[in-house]
């Protein structure tokens, strides 16, 4: 399944702004939403472009494009791609409803993120954007951008249109741009996750990870795909020492943890789908030998 979405992203006023500004803008963006997705949605693969430049003015669209294809519990109906931009523009809007204050309550009621004000004013968003309320990294994304756009005189503000348009001006940048330490979000109910574990599963290599983050993508013998950490350090030791060569027509037989968190209805939330991979048993080509590690 595929999906796509976009954000359109404006320095408001003067045509003229520093270079430096637009790609230190830009950037901020692509961690905003880097943050996001490995927040919320674990196990979708976004791919993350520029879409276009308008002539004349300095307006630039964000395209997010998601991609999810059988995962095991491969949802249907669901666009990842607009709900990750849906978040990101959200965040801006919370940035702009605090002004620069703690809010006074932050909690996670009927599918939405309820935010209480310093004000006292009671404002709602999109339940993702609750990340906004436990990891700093997109306080620091959001307020980069208005630092950004603060470096132009010209500029008289900023605007960001997901789906809804924001406008933050340049009278607000003092406020939006104080730096908020939060770690508030409540949940109104706290649903344990369902843990279980499938043993001895076959698990074809689509793409391995030696970046440390061991976050591997795999598919099932079901055609599901997933991306998995691997745990099993004696496997991991013989990849990293060159003991085991890696190439993409092997699997794996192992033994796979699922963690799966639960909506306040009840269903299980498709995006929060993770896997780990507590032992590896063997590794094989098609056709070839098996190699088997202590069964």
């Amino acid at each position: 399944m595929e999906g796509k979405s976009c954000l359109t992203f404006s320095f408001c006023g003067d045509n003229e702004v520093s270079a430096l500004a637009v790609s230190d803008a830009i950037k901020s963006l692509v961690e905003l939403s880097t943050v996001i997705y490995e927040k919320e949605y674990p196990d979708v693969e976004f791919r993350l472009t520029v879409r276009a430049v308008n002539p004349g003015s300095l307006e630039f669209v964000f395209s997010a494009a998601a991609f999810v294809t059988g995962t095991l519990l491969s949802p249907e109906n669901v666009n990842y791609a607009a709900d990750l931009i849906s978040v990101m523009g959200a965040t801006f809007s919370i940035k702009k409803f605090l002004a620069g204050k703690p809010p006074k309550s932050v909690k996670r009621e009927n599918g939405r993120t309820v935010v209480i004000n310093a004000n006292g004013i009671k404002g709602e968003f999109p339940v993702g954007a609750g990340v906004f309320f436990v990891d700093n990294r997109v306080d620091n994304s959001v307020r980069n951008i208005i630092n950004c756009a603060s470096l132009s005189d010209g500029v008289t503000g900023i605007s960001i249109d997901a789906n809804g348009k924001i406008e933050i001006s340049r009278e607000e940048f003092d406020d939006c741009f104080q730096k908020l330490e939060l770690d508030l979000l409540e949940d109104k109910s706290d649903v344990e996750p369902i843990v279980s574990m499938s043993y001895k599963q076959v698990l074809f290599i689509r793409q391995v990870d030696f970046s440390g983050d061991l976050k591997w993508r795999f598919t099932g013998i079901n055609d599901e795909n997933i991306t998995a950490s691997i745990l099993d350090k004696d496997f991991m030791e013989k990849v990293h020492s060159g003991g085991q060569n890696i190439n993409a027509n092997m699997y794996l037989i192992a033994d796979v943890q699922s963690t799966v968190h639960i909506l306040e209805n009840g269903r299980p939330d498709k995006s929060k789908c993770t896997y780990e991979i507590i032992k590896v048993h063997s590794i094989k080509s098609p056709g070839d030998g098996q190699i088997t590690f202590d069964v």
